[in-house]
This record gives C-alpha cells, sequence and structure tokens, in this order.
C-alpha cells in the first residue's frame, strides 16, 4: 500500500494546495535562498492553515449548525485524525479529511483544541497514526483529558501508533538474520540510524511511543483497564476489523486499549 494512501490526503482545503505548482517550488527556493531551515516551511504553512481553520470555524453558520446537530447525539463513535481513510456510521475528525463518500460524515477543525462535543456523547473513539504526529505536552494536557471526557461511562479508545519498542530493539540487536520489520527494505544510501529518525523526528513525527509510556498518559487521564492488542485482534465489536491490513503497518504499529470506569 502506498504511503500517501496510508497518510496523506492528496488534495486538502489548505490555500497552498490552490497555488500553482511552479509559484510553489519558487517559494521552497525563496525559503532556502534566504537560509531557513527546511522543516520550518512546513511547520508555518500547518500553523496558518490551522490559523485559517479556526477562523472559518468560528465565522461558519454552517459548522456552528453542525456542532448543534452533533452536541445532541449520543453513542457516538469517533474516529479521531482519519486522514486518507473514511470509516462508515462513525464521525471521522480531521483538519485535512479527503472527499466525503456515501456513507460517512466528516468533521473538520484543529483537533489540538479539542472537539466541542458533549460530555459522555461517545461510546468509542478510535485513532491510528495520529497521536505521533501531536507534541506530548498536547496530547497529555488536551487530547486525552478531551477523549475521556467525551467518552460515556464505560466507552472505550483505541489508539495505533509506531512501536518505538520494536523499533528500537531491532536498532541495538546484534543478530544480523533477525528481519525487525522496522529495516528491512532500507532504501539507498540510508543506515539504520536514518530509518530511526525518519520515525522519530521524520514525517511530522512529534513523539515515540512504547506502552510504558501510553500505559503512563492513559492512566493520568484517567483511564482504566489499559491494554495492548494486535492489529485486529480487539475484542471490542466496534473495533472489529477496524484496523489497517497494510502488512509492515501491522508489524510495527503498537495498539493500545483503554476503557473510562
Amino acid at each position: 500500500m502506498e504511503k500517501e494512501k496510508l497518510h496523506q490526503v492528496k488534495e486538502t482545503w489548505s490555500p497552498y494546495c490552490f497555488l500553482p505548482k511552479s509559484l510553489r517550488v519558487f517559494s521552497k527556493k525563496i525559503w532556502i535562498f534566504i537560509g531557513f531551515p527546511r522543516h520550518l516551511s512546513t511547520i508555518f504553512r500547518y500553523e496558518l492553515d490551522m490559523l485559517i481553520l479556526r477562523v472559518r470555524c468560528f465565522l461558519s453558520l454552517r459548522y456552528r449548525s453542525k456542532i448543534r446537530r452533533l452536541r445532541k447525539l449520543s453513542d457516538l463513535k469517533i474516529h479521531l485524525g482519519c486522514g486518507n481513510t473514511l470509516k462508515e456510521n462513525w464521525l471521522n475528525v480531521d483538519c485535512y479529511p479527503p472527499k466525503l463518500t456515501s456513507g460517512t460524515e466528516v468533521l473538520v477543525l484543529d483537533v489540538r483544541k479539542g472537539l466541542p462535543l458533549s460530555e459522555g456523547s461517545a461510546k468509542s473513539i478510535y485513532s491510528e497514526h495520529f497521536f505521533e504526529h501531536i507534541p506530548l505536552y498536547i496530547v497529555r494536557e488536551v487530547i486525552l483529558p478531551n477523549c475521556f471526557e467525551l467518552l460515556d461511562t464505560g466507552g472505550v479508545i483505541r489508539i495505533g501508533v509506531p512501536d518505538g519498542e520494536t523499533l528500537l530493539s531491532g536498532y541495538t540487536s546484534n543478530n544480523q538474520k533477525e528481519e525487525n520489520p522496522h529495516f528491512v527494505n532500507l532504501r539507498e544510501g540510508q543506515t539504520k540510524m536514518m530509518r530511526c529518525n525518519d520515525l522519530v523526528a521524520g514525517n511530522q513525527h512529534q513523539f515515540l511511543y512504547d506502552f510504558e509510556t501510553f500505559e503512563f498518559i492513559l492512566k493520568e487521564a484517567g483511564f482504566v483497564s489499559i491494554k495492548t492488542t494486535g492489529s485486529n485482534e480487539s475484542e471490542e465489536n466496534d473495533f472489529k476489523k477496524i484496523d489497517q491490513s497494510d502488512p509492515h503497518r501491522v508489524a510495527t504499529t503498537l495498539y493500545v486499549e483503554a476503557r473510562k470506569p
């Protein structure tokens, strides 16, 4: 499965995407010529987009009407950071979602500010390869507390992120015959350390998780019954066969579930 199908939406509402390709290339050259680090251009463009999005949500009568409708609902199933994958019968949430398809619903907003939905209105929250794109302090101070608030008593959250423990154990292993999924098919000219940095700081990643860390921050938010499962091995009906089936992702993803008491 191609990388962009797993992560990035090819076309978004971002004004930058509507600029002619020649102008985008020229702007990158100017940025580099001035001497700014390349990654700052991505951060600057993203934060500008988020500012535009927050203003648009504040001014949009359609957005406000949608929030009023959603706040009246219960037993919601929320797909947080849906990216390029919309799920039917779920409320798909992202700042850059793909186009709507039949039977799907999307809420477009800056997730880092929390979801303006009713307390206890959700029965399930699902997120796959989203949390690593958010700074840890925002996850701890905003995202997880908001998820805890939105879930009804007994509600469950399932989160999938790149597995940091598997990555680091593969790097330190001296057994050359052991094929760690993070390091198979290294690109030409790429070392194992370069691959580590790709997962830690590349692709706009902000933090690398292991189960111990997730257990700590989930307990901190109030969750209980915290456990890890394999891909598509959840005992919860709402999470049956919900994870991506791409073999590489299956082999390199940590899945964690927790319940609101």
